[in-house]
């Protein structure tokens, strides 16, 4: 078992903490290095690849990617950066503070803690007064919390200040667009029934649901990420922690 960082929104933390959310999917890196001569990488398309699992392939068990056009190349092991056991340990939008609250519970004064330590913990609040020091995570930030917050980006984020850890329990690959209704929910993505009402009338959740991820993939990774249809790591996993 290892255990390694992995980033997430602060939209997907929340559908994590809310049961929602089992899968995240993450691009297969340099693929055009595997299959092409060097020098001829912007030539590459994602349909110029196939990959599949192999028993028996030259490196042992594992998935292999070869070129459509050119078979005989043979095929390239790519290793998963993921295991099954492993466990991730998520990175989200977070800040450490102090504050002083009153008798009655108002907070009287927030100070963001440029320096923090692994003393902080997880501010719960309770009735309390006087001075407190601990973490908040803007994916459930209370309604105290300025609008004009000053977060620390996830990628910031060491390993003492993260309270989610997962475990991979399952991993495929495919390429993205071949993603399932049933599969677009668990990736978190958030449907509003009120707002799309007549969208969902007219087309039915399955749809929304994957026009929804569709949203959500190309916020993430570019406007023509949806077009590109990469090559994904599909990792399931539960919560630990």
């Amino acid at each position: 078992m290892k255990e390694k960082p992995i980033l997430m929104k602060s939209e997907m933390v929340r559908a994590i903490l809310g049961g929602q959310k089992t899968q995240t999917r993450r691009i297969i890196k340099n693929l055009d290095s595997f299959l092409l001569e060097e020098g001829d990488y912007e030539n590459f398309a994602q349909e110029d690849c196939h990959i599949e699992w192999s028993d028996i392939g030259h490196s042992g068990p594992g998935w292999y990617a070869n070129s459509i056009d050119y078979p005989d190349e043979g095929y390239e092991f790519i290793e998963c950066p993921y295991g099954i056991g492993d466990r991730l340990w998520v990175k989200e939008t977070w800040q450490a503070v102090n504050l002083t609250r009153a008798e009655g519970g108002a907070i009287i004064d927030l100070q963001i803690e440029k320096k923090p330590t692994k003393v902080y913990n997880h501010l719960k609040f309770p009735k309390f007064s006087g001075d407190k020091r601990g973490l908040l995570w803007k994916a459930t930030a209370p309604s105290w919390v300025p609008s004009n917050m000053l977060w620390k980006p996830s990628i910031f984020m060491p390993r003492w200040a993260s309270r989610l850890s997962l475990e991979v329990i399952e991993r495929r690959v495919e390429r993205v667009r071949e993603i399932s209704p049933g599969d677009a929910y668990a990736e978190g993505v958030q449907l509003n029934a009120e707002k799309n009402h007549a969208y969902i009338k007219k087309f039915g959740k399955p749809v929304v649901f994957l026009h929804g991820f569709e949203k959500l993939w190309c916020l993430i990774h570019g406007p023509d990420a949806w077009q590109r249809n990469e090559w994904v790591w599909v990792i399931k996993f539960r919560v630990v922690t």
